[in-house]
């Protein structure tokens, strides 16, 4: 099968729609002000004409687009565009498939503007402005569903093909909709990012950064802390992709997010990540300063909750974290005691829940990094609880692949 071929679908659309966040009733479209503008253009479209419908999210986009079909009256063609520079190729070629009178519903436009490559959102703007000739002897109805964030870009970097357009309209997210897709995707502490493959950590950045956009405005405590989570969350992502850059921005973000929701946990955990940006970047100053905030926040959680396991892990992460600093300036005896804070806490809640592997593992990072400030019998003493913990774990079939290599690593240490 040809990898370029686009994505493509025939579909007169159900009455309701079933997306992410369930059933979603044919109203919630029809009460917006742009549905009957659009679908007024739409059915009086001939030949060619190009619009722009902004929708940042796909469930949203889904229940639009069914709807439209369900009462358009014509067929509706759905393309995928290919995600590399023959994408006008692959449209030409669904175009060709197409019965004549088709609108075309093109979606994946983003992909070809990531914000993460400027080159690639750069190439794919010269294309569509200087080969936008292509588009007109198409000779067909052309709708680009686009999220928020590519809008400017286009504007800006394809002004020629921008200025043909005969209408932009604007579905938001209803409230619910953006809260159930915030639960689904965002609100649980975590997340497999780290298991993810470069092409779907930027997948997921795009989907964050669409949501973001959905809770730019609001103020209430729920929004700010809905969109702290959502900016720790790139930021995190844009950690594991290497832009150090952009992950500061967004880890800004967050805790400026958090300090406005008033929620200490989380405004902790953005300055713990904060620290880690600049304990990178080589500037030990700045990430003392977060790391002591973050310290003295965790300390205060928990010592007003001591039954809470959450808050008793920040601290314990906390200790192990300015460990790590301290251990870099040389500072040892200092980076021991906070090590041993850490271990006694990471002990504690392992022996809680010992079935818990997040407490395990946790265990043995503290043998692991306290056994690097000792010599001879009681360093080689801390590596073998640590590696009798990932060899149980191993045994039972328990330890994740990402950790495997945690065992040759510390049969090293011990040689």
């Amino acid at each position: 099968m040809n990898e370029k071929m686009p994505k493509t679908a025939v579909d007169s659309g159900p009455r309701t729609v079933s997306t992410e966040s369930g059933q979603i009733a044919r109203d919630s479209v029809w009460d917006t002000s742009d549905f009957p503008r659009l679908l007024r253009a739409l059915k009086r479209a001939q030949g060619f004409a190009l619009y722009f419908v902004r929708c940042n999210l796909p469930a949203r986009r889904q229940q639009v687009m069914a709807q439209l079909q369900a009462t358009l009256g014509r067929p509706v063609i759905t393309v995928e565009l290919a995600a590399d520079f023959d994408f006008l190729a692959s449209l030409e070629q669904a175009v060709d498939r197409a019965p004549q009178d088709a609108l075309m519903f093109i979606i994946g436009l983003e992909k070809l503007m990531p914000a993460h490559d400027a080159q690639k959102r750069h190439q794919t703007l010269d294309i569509l402005n200087w080969q936008r000739g292509r588009l007109e002897r198409l000779h067909r109805s052309l709708i680009f569903w686009i999220p928020e964030s590519i809008v400017p870009h286009l504007a800006e970097g394809a002004p020629d093909f921008w200025d043909w357009h005969s209408g932009l309209y604007e579905f938001e997210v209803p409230v619910p909709m953006r809260d159930s897709i915030f639960e689904k995707t965002i609100a649980t502490r975590g997340g497999p990012e780290e298991n993810l493959s470069e092409v779907e950590r930027h997948e997921r950045m795009a989907m964050l950064h669409s949501l973001l956009e959905e809770y730019a405005v609001g103020g209430s405590p729920a929004e700010l802390l809905a969109r702290g989570r959502i900016a720790h969350k790139l930021g995190i992502l844009y950690e594991l992709v290497g832009e150090s850059k952009n992950a500061l921005k967004f880890y800004e973000q967050a805790a400026g997010a958090f300090e406005a929701a008033n929620d200490e946990g989380e405004k902790a955990r953005a300055y713990s990540a904060l620290g880690d940006i600049w304990f990178d970047y080589g500037n030990s100053q700045s990430a003392r300063q977060y790391y002591e905030k973050s310290l003295e926040i965790a300390a205060k959680l928990a010592q007003a909750e001591p039954n809470r396991a959450d808050y008793a892990r920040d601290l314990s992460v906390s200790y192990n974290k300015m460990g790590d600093l301290l251990r870099s300036l040389g500072e040892g005896e200092a980076a021991r005691q906070y090590y041993e804070k850490d271990l006694e806490i990471a002990a504690k809640l392992a022996q809680a829940e010992p079935n818990l592997l997040e407490r395990q593992l946790d265990l043995v990072v503290s043998f692991y990094k306290i056994s690097s400030l000792h010599q001879g019998k009681v360093k080689r003493e801390y590596l073998q609880r640590a590696l009798h913990i990932l060899l149980e774990l191993q045994r039972a079939d328990k330890l994740p692949p990402a950790n495997a290599g945690w065992i040759a690593a510390i049969q090293q240490a011990m040689d």
